[in-house]
């Protein structure tokens, strides 16, 4: 539903989560100590490095360096928002999220995206259950003749629509699905004599986003009949330049791996999968869209796109440069032979031919290029101006300095020409995007008040990032040591005096702290991994309660020695200040007191 979730509510989800419960669902575990170890989700390793501590509601990898609360696990193994996490775990939790002041109409949208996805579902068991019948006998042959196992297609959910202008239809509407709903969930086209179904006589790919989501369906017929494949239309859930098709099944394994390979269709992603080859979704036959930049963002560092070796493979990846543009995502371009397709290739040749072709793939950028010098005749003069000016818009579409200073050396040096002629090119090439950034900038310095003032760099001195790691692993001893408020008022930082004082304030501190509800609140992202890190306590870092009390009680006396140089210092300007030698005098003695003890 719309709308801001209360940071109360955040809170309560956070404390009522249990962590261990959740990633176990994920990662196998064993306890040692109060920590409990296993093979880190988001980075492949043999030794166990991911630590799961359920007091602090903490994980971390001490190998890749991530790490969070419950909600920040399920956001990177689901590939969740914030509020999407928010409301999963308090779901499984028992608690009750809301948000603020959510609209009559933001509630009936929910509702019925809700009731689309109930009705997708639906007709996904009977596309399952008629390709089971003796209506889907042809299906399976196809199935064979593609070599799909059976385990594929139930990993998949195949299924089959029989050939019947209505069969769906009349199903959907004994479950008690209007007719209404049955047509905006795309399963049916309203005729003159009332709807009959989308999908006939065709294999059906139930579509998934990455959540798992049922979103749409596509088919292909297994005849003669036209249009080969056949999508859902685009509907209140089912949006094709928003869907990986495959990645509701693969995100783990491209997560893993940290790059994931893009297809065209339904059977490339198939294939590929039951070849072994798993880190891989497909477009369903777009280009890749900065939709699906987005989502891939969220399990992988890379992706590599597989291009046909003909003009028009090279024209898609021509067309896929801009979302690349910005450097979010580094991009490669594969290429199989000519007449090839990745589903094709991997039946004729095997999983280690098609490996070969993913390690021989080039820089999507470089990939490109190379195509406009193939084209060109660079003995000309014309064939050199005309590469420069199309080598020109792909290295404009960079928007980093540094790259476009490479692409301005590395184009000058291919076709031997001047680096100002390549700069000039690009230049002309920017012109007008430049001219409509400076606008846009001129519009926000005339509403100054909108723009949000910097952000404060986190950096905390050495004594208080160290106090603040003691507070949450020892809070019981930071009153046996002697901390006082008057001590956190010499602190620079303002979150950690914030949290340790909440520390303090705690009527069981023995208790332990959860650092997860602690930190809730901290509003910046940034700054909570940062905290999430310092309070994480390595392996023979410290070695027990004894050596923890040493540690804030040094960590005082630095404070304290602090506190004593601002008060040394401000009594210094006193005695410079006084007139009378008696008040002088006793300012004096005061300076030299202070002193000793700053020795001590």
């Amino acid at each position: 539903m719309a709308g801001k979730i209360p940071e109360s509510t955040i809170s309560e989800v956070i404390e009522r989560a249990d962590i261990l419960e959740l990633v176990e669902k994920y990662v196998p575990l064993k306890k040692k100590g109060k920590n409990f170890m296993g093979l880190c989700p988001f980075h492949s390793e043999k030794t166990a490095s991911f630590s799961v501590n359920p007091e602090k509601g903490l994980f971390k990898c001490f190998g890749c360096g991530k790490g969070g609360t419950a909600l920040t696990f399920l956001m990177e193994m689901e590939g969740m928002t914030f509020p999407e996490a928010v409301r999963e775990l308090g779901s499984r939790y028992g608690v009750m999220v809301e948000t603020v002041a959510p609209t009559q109409m933001d509630k009936k949208k929910d509702d019925k995206r809700e009731k689309l996805y109930a009705v997708n579902r639906e007709a996904e068991k009977y596309f399952i259950e008629t390709l089971k019948g003796d209506a889907g006998k042809n299906a399976i042959k196809y199935f064979k003749e593609r070599e799909i196992d059976g385990r594929t297609a139930r990993d998949f959910s195949l299924g089959f629509a029989a050939k019947r202008w209505e069969g769906l239809t009349e199903h959907l509407k004994e479950k008690g699905i209007t007719e209404k709903e049955i047509e905006e969930a795309g399963l049916a086209i309203m005729g003159d004599k009332g709807p009959y179904d989308r999908f006939r006589g065709r294999i059906i790919f139930p579509i998934k986003d990455h959540r798992g989501r049922l979103s749409g369906f596509g088919g292909r017929t297994i005849e003669d009949d036209e249009p080969k494949y056949l999508n859902s239309p685009e509907t209140m859930v089912y949006h094709k330049g928003e869907i990986l098709y495959g990645l509701n099944i693969t995100k783990n394994e491209v997560r893993r791996v940290r790059h994931a390979i893009i297809v065209e269709g339904y059977l490339d992603a198939i294939s590929l999968y039951q070849a072994g080859i798993k880190n891989v979704a497909a477009t369903l036959g777009t280009a890749l869209t900065p939709e699906h930049l987005n989502i891939l963002k969220r399990y992988a560092n890379e992706a590599v796109l597989i291009f046909d070796a003909d003009e028009a493979g090279g024209k898609a990846a021509e067309r896929t440069l801009p979302i690349f543009g910005e450097g979010k995502m580094y991009a490669r371009a594969a290429v199989l032979p000519e007449g090839e397709d990745p589903d094709s290739f991997i039946r004729k040749r095997g999983s280690a031919e098609f490996l070969k072709v993913i390690e021989d793939s080039k820089d999507i950028f470089d990939f490109c290029l190379d195509r406009i010098y193939r084209r060109h005749d660079l003995n000309t003069a014309k064939g050199i101006t005309e590469a420069l000016d199309e080598a020109a818009y792909v290295a404009s579409i960079k928007k980093l300095p540094q790259e476009i200073d490479f692409y301005v050396r590395k184009i000058a040096e291919r076709l031997k020409v001047g680096e100002e002629s390549v700069r000039l090119s690009i230049s002309k090439k920017i012109k007008r995007e430049t001219r409509y950034a400076a606008v846009q900038s001129r519009r926000e310095e005339e509403t100054p008040a909108e723009k949000p003032g910097p952000k404060k760099a986190f950096k905390p001195p050495e004594v208080e990032s160290r106090l603040f790691k003691m507070a949450v692993n020892y809070p019981n001893l930071l009153r046996e040591a002697g901390l006082k408020e008057k001590y956190l008022a010499l602190f620079i930082d303002e979150t950690l005096r914030g949290l340790i004082d909440k520390i303090l304030k705690m009527e069981s501190p023995e208790n332990g702290i959860n650092v997860a509800s602690l930190i809730s609140g901290v509003g910046d992202d940034g700054i909570r991994q940062k905290l999430i890190d310092l309070s994480v306590v390595e392996d023979n870092e410290i070695d027990d309660e004894d050596m923890a009390l040493a540690i804030i009680t040094d960590c005082i006396k630095s404070l304290d020695i602090k506190g004593s140089k601002i008060k040394y210092e401000d009594m210094k300007r006193r005695a410079m200040e006084i007139d009378e030698d008696e008040t002088r005098q006793e300012v004096l003695k005061e300076i030299i007191n202070i002193k000793k003890n700053m020795k001590r």
